[in-house]
């Protein structure tokens, strides 16, 4: 419900996009020791991606099961 109330969405999201949506529905926050970037981060490093930053993105494409940036 609480998705619904603050955010508009349906209870068919990640659990990362649930679990942040979350956070300030409740009487505690909680913090990652050392920094809650390394959440990011880890997501990032543990997942089959090529990330490229700083580089503009001129178009989407849908390709088959995925999408391309070009």
């Amino acid at each position: 419900v609480i998705t619904r109330i603050n955010y508009g969405q349906s209870t068919r999201m990640s659990g990362l996009a649930g679990g942040v949506s979350l956070a300030g529905s409740g009487g505690g926050l909680w913090a990652v020791e050392g920094g809650n970037w390394q959440m990011a981060a880890g997501l990032i490093n543990g997942s089959d991606v090529e990330l490229h930053l700083n580089e503009e993105i001129l178009s989407v494409s849908h390709v088959g099961t995925h999408y391309e940036l070009n």
